[in-house]
Order: structure tokens, then sequence, then C-alpha cells
């Protein structure tokens, strides 16, 4: 799970951090920031397996308008720093304990080449483990990260720096059992050590620097090759520190985002699909015509519970596409073009929640749209109790036999729930929270030298309990909710 995301120079995210929960509903007014901060987390689940401009070319905008803006010019960098808790899995029939919390940093650049055209790197790039002191779930009166907390503790997983080799500056990716390894300049370290993109190598000995690349080998003897084939095999292995790699972009890749599109929901959706629920759920029928009858049958059983009025929902083939019909208690059925957009809506958070691949990271925008507000206090406690489930790091069944790398990325080794992340400015939801507060991040703007940008508060329990740090009092909630009117008050 992902306990705190520190972001600087992504769009309205400026010297911004926030510190999540198992469950966590950031709310606030429009225009505060509130899907940035999923869009940051889904740019992050990105750069964890794919090329880097790939990767922010998938987002929103261009990638330019993914840099914050100052006095009308886009930035230069981002900065990422996101900390990851990890349960135990079982491996060859153990259980690995590796239920501690992890640290990835990570500076993306834009630079101009000669031509005026510009590129994305990576400037900076660190894993580690934190310390024993600060392996811990977040709580309502954590206090936020200090420079001086986040700079320096824990022992480096791999840290990638630049170094001099053959006349050129090449970026290197060192482990604590001083292996190296030539980072790949289309993709983060991560991403690359990952898929074992590029060359692995090793020093010759210490501080005599890298071992030469495969293209220099054949001029320079075996002993170069064996030690290339010694670090090969280490890599492969079962290293400590490739099982850390692998989990922690296994968590940040497996984020899910659902930003629903009504219209496609209604549509049918060609038979072609790649098994994962799309961020605007435009290939539901797919998906659930993909299911196991087991999970179908949950999915079914949590929307009837939902739904006064309707009895189950099918999934139909139509030409070289499936289309959806609800069934209603009479036995009447109804196409999805003709239902409710608050059906589709919970018909595709159920899937996203229950369907496979499962995700460790789940970001919904806006569930309340077009959701009846009795129906979405219930949806709402739906989503806190999937997301609080017992998280006692309890080992998943795998296969024995099979190395780490088998499983693919679509596929990880989840023993825990999925973390729920929810965005919203309904009062009902804020309503519906009065009596949890820990959940709530709220979140608005403040203008900081001449620029809006977005921040981060937690809800203070008790007056006095929370000095010095960032929050919002309860009274500033029920004043929201007084404003937006009568609909939430209970």
């Amino acid at each position: 799970m992902i306990t705190r995301l520190e972001v600087d120079g992504f769009k309205s995210l400026r010297e911004f951090t926030v510190d999540f929960e198992p469950f966590t509903v950031l709310v606030g007014p429009n225009s505060a920031g509130k899907s940035n901060i999923l869009d940051a987390l889904a740019l992050l689940s990105r750069l964890a397996t794919r090329p880097i401009e790939e990767a922010f070319k998938q987002g929103r905008g261009r990638s330019i308008d993914q840099f914050t803006r100052w006095r009308g010019e886009a930035g230069r960098a981002i900065r990422f720093a996101v900390e990851v808790l990890l349960p135990d899995v079982v491996e060859s029939g153990e259980t690995v304990a590796r239920s501690h919390r992890y640290r990835y940093e990570l500076v993306i650049e834009r630079r101009a080449r000669p031509t005026g055209a510009e590129h994305l790197v990576v400037r900076d790039e660190r894993l580690r483990v934190l310390e024993r002191e600060e392996e811990r779930l977040p709580d309502p009166g954590a206090e936020l990260a200090s420079p001086e907390r986040t700079a320096h503790g824990g022992q480096d997983v791999f840290a990638q720096r630049f170094e001099t080799k053959f006349g050129r500056r090449v970026a290197v990716c060192a482990t604590p059992e001083d292996i190296h390894y030539q980072a790949v300049h289309t993709h983060t370290a991560l991403a690359s050590l990952h898929q074992r993109l590029g060359d692995v190598l090793q020093p010759l000995t210490p501080g005599e620097g890298v071992a030469e690349p495969q293209g220099e080998q054949s001029r320079r003897g075996a002993g170069v090759v064996q030690r290339r084939a010694i670090a090969d095999r280490r890599l492969s292995g079962p290293d400590p520190w490739r099982e850390r790699i692998s989990a922690v972009a296994d968590e940040l890749s497996s984020f899910r985002l659902l930003q629903l599109d009504i219209g496609r929901l209604r549509e049918p959706s060609e038979r072609i699909g790649t098994g994962a629920l799309a961020p605007d759920a435009s290939n539901l029928a797919t998906v659930l015509a993909d299911l196991p009858a087991p999970l179908l049958g949950e999915i079914r059983a949590e929307l009837v519970a939902l739904v006064p009025g309707i009895s189950s929902f099918h999934v139909e083939p139509e030409g070289d596409s499936f289309h959806i019909d609800f069934e209603l208690s009479g036995g009447e059925r109804l196409p999805a073009r003709l239902v409710s957009d608050g059906m589709l809506r919970l018909l595709a958070i159920l899937t996203v929640l229950r369907g496979q691949p499962s995700s460790a990271v789940i970001g919904i925008e806006e569930p309340e749209n077009g959701v009846y507000p009795g129906r979405l206090r219930r949806l709402l406690t739906f989503l806190r109790e999937a997301a609080l489930e017992q998280r006692d790091g309890a080992p998943v069944e795998q296969d024995a036999s099979a190395p780490i790398d088998a499983a693919p990325i679509e596929q990880p080794r989840w023993a825990w729930p999925p973390q729920i992340l929810l965005t919203s400015h309904s009062p009902v939801i804020l309503a519906a929270l009065r009596s949890a507060p820990q959940h709530i991040r709220f979140i608005d703007t403040v203008r900081r030298d001449g620029q809006l940008v977005s921040r981060a508060r937690r809800v203070a329990v008790a007056p006095g309990t929370d000095r010095g740090r960032l929050t919002v009092s309860l009274r500033e909630i029920n004043a929201l909710l007084d404003a937006a009117g009568s609909e939430a008050a209970e």
C-alpha cells in the first residue's frame, strides 16, 4: 500500500505532500487538485514499467502540460517520492518477511537537444528500505515528512548515478551487492531492473570503475566476460534486492484509475480485450464476460445489495461485441442504454474491486456522480469495508516451483485487500465520514509565490492534538457541509 506521496512540479502539485490510509477520501472544491493527485500516481505507475516518454504521453494533456507552469513557462523537472508498505509473500513454500516500508525517489527532467527538440530523462533515482522506526502505518496524528528525514537513513536497494566510462557519462545503478547496472535512457531504473533491460555491469576491483559493455568484451578478453556471467547469475537468482525491486515495481504498476465515461459504458464493447478494466470502463462488458463464474456471482450479489429492484445482470454476445442487460425484480430486462448512470457506475466500481487482474491500489474519481444519496452511503460503506479487511500480512499461495520472474506484472501476489483512494466534493460523502475523519484529506489551494498550488490537510480529531501540523478542523468540514445545503445534513 502507498503510505505517502510527495510531488514537486507536476501540474498544481508544488512542494506537495499527502499521507494515505488504506481507505482515503480526497475531498475539496472543484479545481483544487484532487484529480492531479491521482494523475500523479497514474504517471508513477506507468513509469514503473513503460518508457518514460510513453508514460507521459498516456497521461491527461500534453507531456509539457504535466509540468507545473510558473509565470507562463513550464517547469524543467518533476520530483516524485512515494513510500510503499509491502506485505509478506510466500516463496518456495515459506513465508518471506517483506513487510518493510520502501521509499522510491525519482526526478524527471526536460532536456533540450541542439535542434531545439526536447526529451525526458531521469536526473536522479533511488529506492531504499526505510529505517525501522519509520516503518509504520499512517495514523491521524502523523507528522509530515521533513527534508531532513527523507534525505538520509535506511538502506539503498539501488541508486542511479552518472559515471565516466570510455570518455562519456552513463547512468549506472549500484546495488548493495556491488552489482552495477547500466541504465537504459528510455526507462526509469526501476522499470529497467524489473524488466532486465540494458547491460548488467560489475566493478573489476574496488575503485577501478565499471566493466566494459558487450561490444568491448571481445577486445578485453575472458576476464570481463566471466565477471559479466557472475553478475548475470546474481541478477537472475533470488537476491533480496531483486525481489524488493520487483515488489515495489509491481505495487506501483498495479494502480488502477477509474475516470468513468457514461456514454462509453452504455455502448457494447468489442470481444478483443486486455483483461484489465479500462480507465473509462469502456470495455466493461468484455471484462465481465471473461470473469470466472464465482467472481461474476460475487459482483451480481453486491450490485443487488446496493440497488433495490435489480435481481441480476447478464452479459450477452452481440456480433463481434458484448453488451450488458439488467434484470429487474419482476423479470423485465433493460439494456445498458436505458438504465441509470448510477447503476452503470456501481457495476464498474464493483468490477474493478472484484475483477482480475487484481490491483493493490485503486483510484476512483467522484463515485457520487449519478448515484442516489442513499445508495452512495451504502457504496461508501462497502468500499471502506473492502479496503479495511484484515491486513495481517497473511501469505498468498502460489506455485513454489515458479521463479519470481515467472509471474507477469498483471498478476501480482497481493496478500492484502486493495487500497482505495477516492476523490469527491460530495456533501453526502463528507457527512458519512463525520464519525471517521481519519479517512479524510482536505484538498484546497493556497497562493504561494504568486501562484495557486494544491495542499492536503488532515482533519484535526481534537483541539490542541495537532499543534504545528497542517490540519483542517471539523468545524471547517461542517461549514462546507452547511454551505452545500441540507442534502447531507443529518
